[in-house]
């Protein structure tokens, strides 16, 4: 038997759907995209259209120029063996757009050296932010999403899932961002972070998405194993030795391929927006039995299969569109027929040689997904943590290629550019385009720019943004949410003194399936001066009502004048309750007047007594002020509450002033309050902890990070 290379790398080959039969029957397709709702919860597409948006009044706004379309492409060159090839220089790299050379303007060679962590689960880390940014990275960090096909992976494959996954994180850098998306899981999926240690507890508890996936003969678990599960009553039961394969369950099959393949397509439009100069998607599957690309269609209900064409050439669509590699992972490593199946129907004679097909047509649909997006394809790898690495390193040693486009067209449409090497032997995948803005922009208002970009997965940086958003009061049901933004705007290239536009925000919370709880649209005037630094940053002020449940809240702020907009993301921590005692969040403020233009200066009349800031730089001659509230039930208790300091100072404890408030819903309520004077603090970073408990209780606990200059 001839044995197919761990690892595939092509040239993308045009792909088109093949021609159909004679239509004679065909059933309803189903509906994969409902089934996909839950999977990203940052992705929310059309249903944003529905959020009201309240105009403001219509004033002349000023117009920025911009330069002409700059268009920078991240180019990975690799030997006949994968290896990176590093010692390559501007002369080297040839851009041809519309059949014209390109003259390269910027270059540079990024190295991020590979490295391999043991990152443990149950060690503490260091706290996250409680500020959301969106400022530009630095080149050393990149964005990667992990999809984790677990319709088309078994439960007796765990502990390689495990392994594969575990070797796959080691080598990611503390630099960058990754999330962890489930095809049929939306409740396990984690949202873009640095602490991979929350990315490898998830790892540990795999088996909790396993059980329900389809093996190399379409066979889903026993029955009798999912009279429970989220499938009760779907596909095969399991097969044993000398059992005769059954039809196949072609609706079945292609409702977990088309499931996967959407998924696929979703995540890589959600990096699109994401200003990280290098991000990809690991696949790991175990793939489908479906050969999309067959011509073959003599069974009636394989007509249906040729949708599943079409959601191939989206993904890869989408992918290129993205600048968005794919890399296909198979954990299941040197597979064997007898181990790409439940029981022992793999030791058949009789079921042998259509599992070995099947596993064919698994791994042509991965090496297609990932020759088609610029990725690669891993299976029938023996040494699995060493591919790993590779594939990691393939995203650390890239080229960063600059150019602006010689004749520049705007015509908002997709222009396809080729890179290419003067080495020999050399393997080159590179951005495959770029979309070019409409000669004219659109009159539409500020709405329009605000609800494409809050609709990305990840944050969108066209304007430079910084978000807080804590939980001030609550009455156990319901939370009140402080959100202040912080935005930077650009100094006006025709020399203005002043800015004058209307600004728009959006805030948008998300349950763990994508659902929305809440939103708030409002649309502001804003006119400010531009300082001597050149740009000019102001805060906007807002409250939201929501649900006292785990929420993703998205922040939105588009200008008119500009015409563009920028995201943050962040998790809404509500107040954090054990045993009848609950902590709320910490504002945090300058002592003494605001020092920045707002916008709705009063939105916090009677929930917080100053402006909270978004800065966690701070000075030796500031004084922060401290807020925040805590619950409790038990009237005959009262809370103690600590406020601990470390830093390069060593570490001190203090006690906040506790003050009573009016009892809200069925329980008591104490505001907290502290001054915090910075004179005597060293530079450095410092960790401030807040913590409440109750006589015999559990402890609560905030945390702050922030630096002294």
């Amino acid at each position: 038997m001839t044995r197919i290379k761990p690892t595939i790398l092509g040239e993308p080959v045009p792909l088109t759907r093949s021609p159909p039969p004679p239509r004679l029957w065909r059933a309803r397709p189903p509906d994969a995209e409902n089934r996909l709702k839950g999977i990203f919860p940052l992705v929310v597409g059309a249903a944003l259209a529905a959020v009201a948006v309240r105009p403001a009044a219509q004033v002349a706004v000023q117009t920025f120029r911009t330069s002409v379309q700059y268009v920078a492409v991240d180019v990975v060159v690799t030997d006949h063996n994968d290896k990176p090839i590093e010692n390559l220089g501007i002369d080297d790299f040839e851009i041809v757009e519309g059949g014209k050379p390109q003259k390269i303007a910027d270059f540079q060679f990024v190295s991020i050296p590979a490295i391999s962590r043991n990152i443990a689960v149950n060690v503490a880390h260091e706290p996250e932010p409680d500020v959301a940014s969106n400022i530009a990275p630095s080149p050393t960090s990149r964005l990667f999403a992990i999809v984790v096909d677990d319709l088309h992976l078994i439960e007796q494959d765990t502990l390689k899932i495990k392994r594969t996954l575990t070797d796959l994180v080691n080598a990611f850098s503390p630099d960058d961002e990754v999330a962890m998306v489930f095809v049929s899981h939306s409740n396990l999926g984690i949202n873009f972070t640095r602490n991979t240690s929350v990315i490898m507890a998830r790892i540990d508890k795999i088996k909790e998405a396993l059980g329900f996936g389809l093996d190399a003969l379409a066979a889903g678990p026993a029955k009798e194993d999912q009279s429970t599960g989220p499938r009760a009553g779907l596909g095969s039961p399991a097969l044993r030795a000398g059992d005769v394969p059954p039809p196949p369950p072609s609706k079945f099959r292609l409702t977990y391929a088309r499931s996967a393949v959407l998924t696929l397509s979703t995540v890589a439009k959600s990096l699109a927006g994401s200003s990280h100069s290098r991000r990809a998607v690991f696949f790991v599957t175990g793939g489908t039995t479906i050969d999309p690309f067959t011509s073959d269609f003599s069974d009636p209900l394989s007509l249906d299969f040729r949708t599943l064409q079409d959601d191939y050439l989206k993904v890869f669509d989408d992918a290129k569109k993205a600048d968005v590699p794919i890399y296909v992972i198979d954990p299941r490593g040197n597979v064997s027929p007898a181990d790409a199946v439940r029981g022992d129907a793999g030791q058949s004679f009789r079921t042998r040689s259509q599992v070995v097909e099947n596993i064919r047509i698994q791994h042509n649909n991965m090496a297609t997904i990932a020759v088609q997006t610029g990725g690669r394809a891993i299976f029938n790898a023996t040494d699995m943590t060493r591919m790993m690495t590779e594939i990691v390193q393939d995203n650390g040693s890239y080229y960063l290629l600059g150019y602006y486009p010689d004749p520049f067209v705007a015509d908002g449409k997709f222009h396809d550019l080729k890179v290419r090497v003067k080495r020999e032997g050399a393997r080159v995948r590179a951005r495959a385009g770029y979309e070019a803005p409409s000669a004219t922009r659109p009159s539409a208002p500020v709405s329009a720019s605000v609800t494409a970009a809050i609709g990305a997965g990840v944050n969108v940086a066209g304007l430079p943004l910084r978000a807080f958003a804590e939980p001030i009061a609550s009455d156990g049901k319901n939370t009140t949410i402080a959100v202040t933004v912080e935005v930077t705007y650009p100094a006006p290239v025709d020399g203005s003194t002043r800015i004058e536009d209307n600004v728009e925000l959006r805030l948008l919370a998300l349950d763990p399936d994508a659902q929305q709880k809440a939103s708030s649209t409002r649309t502001h005037h804003f006119t400010a001066p531009v300082p001597g630094a050149g740009t000019a940053s102001f805060l906007i002020n807002e409250v939201i009502t929501l649900p006292a449940q785990p929420l993703t809240l998205r922040i939105a702020v588009g200008s008119q004048s500009l015409g563009k907009a920028g995201t943050v993301q962040l998790v809404v921590d509500l107040p954090r309750a054990s045993k009848g005692l609950a902590l709320g969040g910490i504002a945090i403020g300058f002592d003494g007047p605001t020092r920045q233009p707002t916008m709705l200066p009063d939105a916090f009349n009677g929930l917080i007594p100053f402006q909270p800031t978004t800065s966690r730089i701070f000075r030796n001659a500031d004084t922060l002020r401290l807020f925040g509230h805590v619950y409790w039930k038990d009237k005959s208790a009262k809370p103690t509450v600590t406020m601990t300091l470390t830093g390069p100072n060593g570490t001190n404890r203090s006690a906040p002033s506790l003050i009573s408030q009016n009892p809200v819903g069925n329980q008591e309520d104490a505001v907290i309050a502290a001054l915090l004077p910075l004179n005597n603090l060293a530079p450095g970073r410092y960790h401030l902890a807040l913590e409440a408990s109750l006589p015999g209780g559990k402890p609560l606990t905030r945390d702050v990070l922030f630096e002294v200059r």
